[in-house]
């Protein structure tokens, strides 16, 4: 959730490999991917993979709090990725806040300002690599059973 362009580095490093190794159905939903060439390129990057069908939102009022939480509240868990650098070790937590505030648990790298919000294996976990990230969508996946 968010700008793509702001997260894309970081869902390429940490989470979408991830999502490559899942052998059951995945619905990966992504708000504010705003440039067909994103777009393009997730689907390319996972063609081939049928169980993985993308619902990439293009459209969305981010002055809308209501609109925001619309889809979220329907989130099985919150991916919050951030990079160790300077740009994203100056962000807010704020759209993991988001996720947590509508009981969405939450999968996130632990650093910058996640380390603060997120409580491991209470509301959420830390991922810090792609491994990590699979072990834990298949944990939650699990909990289902």
């Amino acid at each position: 959730m968010g700008f793509f362009s702001a997260h894309r580095q970081s869902l390429y490093k940490y989470f979408l490999p991830a999502l490559k190794l899942i052998d059951f159905d995945i619905k990966l939903k992504i708000i504010g991917i705003t440039k067909k060439k994103h777009i393009d390129e997730l689907n390319l990057y996972f063609s081939g993979f049928k169980n993985i069908a993308l619902d990439l939102t293009q459209e969305i009022n981010w002055l809308d709090e209501f609109e925001i939480y619309k889809h979220i509240r329907y989130f099985d868990v919150g991916i919050s990725t951030l990079m160790d650098n300077e740009l994203d070790l100056a962000k807010s937590a704020f759209k993991l806040k988001q996720y947590l505030s509508c009981g969405v648990p939450v999968l996130a790298t632990s650093n910058g300002e996640n380390k603060y919000f997120l409580n491991n294996g209470y509301n959420g976990f830390f991922c810090d690599s792609p491994s990590e990230f699979y072990k834990m969508i298949i944990y939650l996946n699990d909990l289902d059973e």
